[in-house]
């Protein structure tokens, strides 16, 4: 065997190596699909022509160069079918398969040069003549048959291929594709002509052999194809979803298969050797297969140890590394043309341990064996000689080169894919715990994200910065410590890096912050550094928070047990952490918006009463408990709807807000201060021992208040009135409470203001009453229920009947009478004034009429009218049908109108008494002095008549200072020429007093009390 012949089929073996590789390769990228099956399966019968074709050349006799060269026919015929079929589908050619026959147009031809090269014992007879040349066994045919209807079947494949290529590369329309499919089309092109030259070189009989060149020529197009295609994106490739643990379950098989293999081989030699051979050394044969059965048994064993991983490769390699020179010297004296090739057995399948140790082992181990081999036995009976043992370990030197790159590429992509799982589990388990993120747990989904976050990129610190208003001060802080550090909490935690210029800076301009040497920081950046070597930090990488393409904060990893760098994939990885984090945090920010617009009052930023309500609830259910008492204060700020008035919203709101932050500042964080509503505030105060307590805090927060509020230069002061109601005395719910205190505080405010009062039972009695009777004055006019009486009033003069009042009565079936005083304030509240006031003036407009269509006196009568009612824009014209419908002349109505009312600064109550004075009905002033008067205004008023209150008439006699009130008022209704009446005369002396000072009227008990209609008419009867 000369060197030609062993360089010829060497490179026989590589092409077969390489195009075992390929297939595989093409599954690995995509076993799902047809493309990538054919690919593999053209590839694998290739491998199979050139194996097959390096035997023959290499056989030790004819015989065996024939069996080989069937075998390589079988590979030869089945590559042009493959490669045809995959050239239909990738060509998107594959509407051509749908149509039954094309598959028989494929596949029936390469079955009979199966059948004819391949399976027939009598047909190859005229194929193969082989003799023996400087290249080995050699088949020189000529032309037959045979031998011309495969050369047809290899062209007419071939050129279907290249005129599917053809037109496949006229319809694409991507430039860079069409360019790969164009170099696809042109190496084919070469290639065929090339190996059709050759074989008819063959043909003629020139003895140059070109066909055995043809598996190393189509050779060039599948590698030009398998670079096409990768770099085209023809042929996508799945994403796995495998990790390491299933590359583990995959080599535990393997250890079982090589188990198996080693018993198997052992008793398939046992049954060779005593069966066939007919070998007479009993004892070897016996020995050596109980060897090999010993080796798969400690295969096995070392498959089940449960031991580490690290462990159980060691013994592998040495278990391995022993039985490779046993094995081969076991077979020196026989098969030692085949006998050196199986160690690559043995080294592919330690590939897949991905482990170098048990690669360089077993590698060292053929090396060593096929050393001691050449110089121990160089030559042998089967004639082996040095350029044997030079061919071996050279071809097996080159085995394990290429071997070791590509188990280096294969741990390399494997380690690839690992970290691409592992970043997919990273992102999956951090979408998964901040799906549900809220403000509530916040803190704690952060701390499992940081520690997730450091554990993948193996770093020791971790803190977050979130900063949506672009403000350090108030920006949201978050830190996980992974390493054990002496430090103090308040270094580790210290946020005062974030307002570094020069780290500001580059988060606003780059995002990315990598340090990978904190020493090496520039004078620029020297707090930064000073800041990073206080905590101890080596390296540093400082990652945005993106939400909506905006930064929102940023992410800092510190390395404080060892310097990192950073790559571009590693910084890709937590960018898309960063997105995560950035929109998890928008979300809760979002959140936090929400709630605090439902629960925080918008202006003072304190809570409102919907959250007050909820805080209330929950200590009361921990009070009930308890026995724990609790106060709630009410405060209403006294006269501020004059600041708004007088200084405008703008002051009222600043004022509101800097009330809150006192009111604040004057409990404990355990309490809550609310805005209730306008300038109304809610205080609870928890935990109290006594109402002793509450009391300590109501003076507090009333001499806090009384304090001057200064804005914008100005000096206002503004006090509260403060009512109070205790848990459990006064209510057991919530609205009970507040309902209480807003009793009490308005009982504060009645008794003078500034000052706090606590909710007692009179109290909520009374306002019971009040509630009562607000209820059942709803339905008194429905249930006739009220009724008018007449007090006359009487010329101080003549001592006639001029007039009369028209006052109301309620006469309640269980209640009794009901005091004016009582039911006319709850009107005036409710608007039912505005109904009850209509029908008074109604009713007595029409009785007097009926009076008057008697014949009794020509008397008027006096109503009293509210602001309420004047208000009303419809008030005039009511009156006007009053008077139409009834028929009562103008000058007998008169109306009378409280002080305050006649006092108001405005224009449109002036406007309405002068209409009403113009209709020719009487204006008068009731309780004239109770009041603070306007001399200015009184004088420009349409009124008739001035009615000294009956305060002032009972202390006539015996209180000098209501005798000078009533001398002034009748002195200064003369002086404007008005009428004077006194109310409340009861005695002859207050009647001669008022006489002497020449009041014009008189009305009270001394003459008469109120009267019934029926009394009124009989009196009115009687003076005729």
């Amino acid at each position: 065997m000369n060197y030609i012949t062993v360089l010829i089929s060497g490179l026989y073996l590589m092409v077969t190596f390489l195009c075992i590789m390929l297939g595989v390769y093409f599954l690995y990228m995509n076993n799902n699909t047809i493309l990538n099956r054919l690919a593999f399966l053209f590839c694998i019968s290739l491998s199979c022509w050139c194996f097959g074709a390096a035997l023959s050349l290499t056989a030790s006799n004819a015989i065996d160069a024939v069996l080989w060269l069937k075998f390589s026919a079988i590979g030869a015929a089945g590559f042009w079918a493959f490669l045809l079929h995959y050239m239909i589908v990738l060509t998107d050619s594959e509407r051509l398969l749908k149509k039954r026959w094309m598959k028989y147009v494929i596949y029936v031809p390469a079955i009979i040069m199966i059948y004819v090269r391949g399976v027939s014992k009598e047909i190859p007879e005229e194929l193969y003549h082989f003799k023996k040349t400087s290249l080995g066994w050699v088949s020189n045919t000529g032309f037959s048959f045979w031998t011309l209807l495969f050369d047809l079947y290899m062209i007419s494949f071939t050129l279907a291929g290249i005129f599917l290529i053809y037109r496949w590369k006229k319809k694409i329309k991507d430039d860079h594709q069409r360019e790969q499919a164009g170099n696809i089309y042109n190496s084919y092109i070469i290639s065929f002509l090339i190996a059709i030259l050759g074989e008819l070189l063959d043909h003629l009989q020139m003895g140059c052999y070109f066909h055995k060149l043809t598996p190393f020529i189509l050779l060039v197009p599948i590698l030009i194809l398998c670079y096409s295609i990768r770099n085209s994106n023809l042929m996508k490739g799945d994403t796995q979803s495998d990790d390491i643990v299933f590359m583990e379950q995959f080599r535990t098989k393997i250890a079982r298969h090589l188990s198996e293999a080693f018993c198997f081989g052992g008793i398939l030699y046992l049954i060779s050797q005593c069966y066939f051979i007919k070998s007479t050394d009993i004892k070897r044969v016996v020995g050596f297969s109980i060897v090999l059965c010993l080796f798969g048994l400690g295969v096995y064993l070392i498959y089940k140890l449960a031991i580490k991983k690290d462990a159980k490769v060691m013994l592998y390699s040495i278990l391995l590394s022993i039985a490779i020179p046993i094995i081969t010297l076991n077979f020196t004296d026989y098969a030692a043309i085949t006998v050196w090739a199986f160690p690559f057995i043995i080294i592919i399948a330690t590939l897949l341990f991905n482990n170098s140790t048990i690669l360089t082992m077993v590698s060292t181990s053929i090396i060593l064996t096929q050393l001691f081999m050449w110089i121990k036995v160089p030559n042998s009976l089967v004639n082996v000689d040095t350029s044997d043992y030079f061919t071996r370990i050279g071809l097996l030197g080159v085995g394990i080169g290429l071997i070791y790159y590509i188990n280096k590429i294969y741990i390399f992509r494997l380690s690839q894919l690992s970290e691409r799982i592992k970043t997919q589990d990273l992102l999956y388990l951090i979408s998964s715990r901040v799906i549900n993120v809220n403000c509530t747990n916040m803190k704690e989904k952060m701390d499992e994200v940081l520690s997730l976050v450091c554990e993948y990129v193996q770093a020791d610190r971790a803190h977050i910065y979130f900063n949506i208003k672009n403000d350090m001060e108030h920006a949201d802080y978050y830190c996980w410590c992974n390493e054990f550090s002496k430090l103090k909490d308040e270094i580790l935690q210290d946020t005062r890096i974030a307002k570094y210029e020069w780290l500001k800076k580059q988060v606003k301009e780059t995002g990315v912050v990598m340090i990978p040497d904190v020493a090496e920081l520039t004078q620029e950046a020297e707090k930064e550094k000073d800041f990073l070597e206080k905590q101890n930090v080596k390296s540093m990488l400082s990652i945005p928070l993106i939400s909506h393409e905006q930064k929102i904060g940023f992410l800092r990893l510190d390395y404080v047990l060892k310097y990192k760098t950073f790559d571009e994939a590693f910084i890709q990885i937590l960018m898309t952490v960063g997105n995560i984090l950035g929109e998890a945090y928008k979300k809760t920010y979002s959140e936090q918006k929400i709630e605090k617009m439902a629960y925080y009052d918008q202006l003072t930023n304190i809570p409102n009463r919907q959250l007050f309500g909820q805080r209330i609830n929950q200590v009361i259910a921990s009070a009930d408990k308890s026995g724990d008492l609790f106060g709630i204060i009410f405060l209403d700020l006294d006269s501020f709807k004059i600041i708004n008035d007088t200084l405008g919203h703008h002051y009222g709101d600043k004022i509101l807000i800097m009330i809150a932050d006192r009111l604040t500042k004057c409990i404990r964080k355990t309490d809550t201060v609310c805005r209730f509503g306008g300038d109304e505030f809610l205080i609870m105060l928890n935990n109290i021992m006594s109402e002793k307590d509450i009391e300590t805090v109501a003076t507090k927060i009333i001499k806090q208040l009384e304090e001057p509020l200064f804005i914008e230069g100005q000096e206002i002061y503004i006090t509260a009135s403060v009512g109070i109601s205790v848990f459990p005395t006064d209510g057991m719910d919530n609205d009970t409470l507040i309902k209480n205190a807003d009793i009490a505080m308005y009982k504060a405010k009645s008794s003078g203001k500034n000052q706090f009062v606590f909710c007692s039972q009179e109290m909520k009695e009374e306002i019971e009453q009040t509630m009562v009777i607000t209820s059942n004055l709803y339905h008194a006019l429905d249930r006739s229920e009220l009724a008018i009486v007449y007090q006359p009033q009487v010329s101080i003069e003549t001592g006639q009947i001029i007039a009369v009042e028209a006052l109301a009565r309620w006469y309640h079936p269980e209640l009794g009478l009901i005091s004016p005083a009582i039911f006319i304030p709850i009107a005036e509240h409710t608007s039912l004034i505005n109904l009850i006031g209509e029908w008074i003036l109604k009713e007595s407009c029409q009785q007097i009429k009926k009076w008057h269509n008697k014949g009794l006196l020509p008397i008027r009568v006096a109503v009293n009218v509210s602001v309420n009612q004047l208000l009303n824009t419809n008030f005039v014209n009511k009156v006007m049908k009053i008077l139409a419908d009834t028929g009562l002349d103008s000058k007998y109505l008169e109306l009378e109108i409280t002080e305050n009312i006649a006092i108001q600064e405005s224009d449109y109550i002036f406007d309405v008494l002068s209409k009403l004075k113009a209709l020719g009905i009487s204006l008068a002033i009731d309780d004239f002095g109770t009041e603070y008067s306007s001399l200015n205004r009184i004088k420009l008023l349409p009124v008739d008549r001035l009615k000294i209150d009956m305060h002032f008439i009972s202390g006539i006699l015996n209180n000098e200072k209501d005798k000078v009130i009533v001398d002034v008022i009748i002195k200064l209704a003369k002086d404007l020429n008005l009428k004077v009446i006194a109310e409340g005369v009861e005695t002859q002396e207050q009647l001669n007093y008022l006489l002497e000072k020449k009041c014009d009227e008189v009305q009270g008990y001394f003459f008469y009390k109120p009267l019934s209609t029926s009394d009124m008419e009989e009196v009115l009867t009687n003076l005729i």
